[in-house]
């Protein structure tokens, strides 16, 4: 069971108070599945921003440790094996 309570009262009308309970009742269930529509597109953005950045970031740092020469690309194939290899 569900208890709502009211920050005001409904305005003045024909309704019925079931009839009036009904349509806020509607208006919720409405607003509740927009809420899920616009939550799953946060979600997607949020994903999608995640997914860049860490794409620019390992672009950048292949871009500074190539800068650094072979010899520290070297340390990097090594320790890419070594984090492939490595099981927790």
């Amino acid at each position: 069971m569900d208890i709502y309570h009211l920050t005001r009262e409904i305005e003045a009308s024909d309704m019925s108070a079931l009839e009036a309970v009904i349509s806020c009742d509607e208006e919720r269930l409405k607003l509740e599945k927009e809420a899920e529509a616009l939550a799953a597109q946060v979600c997607l953005v949020v994903s999608n921003l995640f997914c860049s950045t860490f794409c620019v970031f390992g672009s950048l740092a292949h871009l500074i440790v190539g800068g650094l020469g072979s010899r520290m690309m070297g340390v990097v194939k090594h320790l890419n094996v070594f984090m492939n290899d490595w099981k927790p």
